[in-house]
């Protein structure tokens, strides 16, 4: 289980890094919708494997960026570093 566990984790991980890239490119004004789809889905994802894994603060935060960024705009930058940083934190 500790195996899977940290499998798990190095995913989530990824993934985190892809929606933080898309929140960095929202922030300058750069966020392509391919790119906006992209971090959308992974927030996707990424919210219904870490509540499978019993991360339910962080699968909130996950489900909060997938709702965010499904209607993304510069002036929510900051509200989505936040979120994604609840959850690279409860990651460790």
């Amino acid at each position: 289980m500790q195996a899977l566990r940290e499998q798990h984790r190095a995913e989530a991980l990824a993934r985190i890094g892809v929606i933080e890239l898309a929140i960095a490119a929202l922030g300058t004004g750069e966020l392509d919708e391919q790119r906006r789809c992209e971090a959308e889905r992974t927030a996707h994802m990424l919210s219904g494997s870490l509540g499978m894994f019993g991360f339910s603060r962080e699968a909130e935060a996950a489900r909060e960026l997938e709702s965010e960024l499904a209607h993304a705009a510069g002036a929510q930058a900051s509200m989505l570093s936040a979120l994604a940083a609840i959850v690279r934190r409860g990651l460790g």
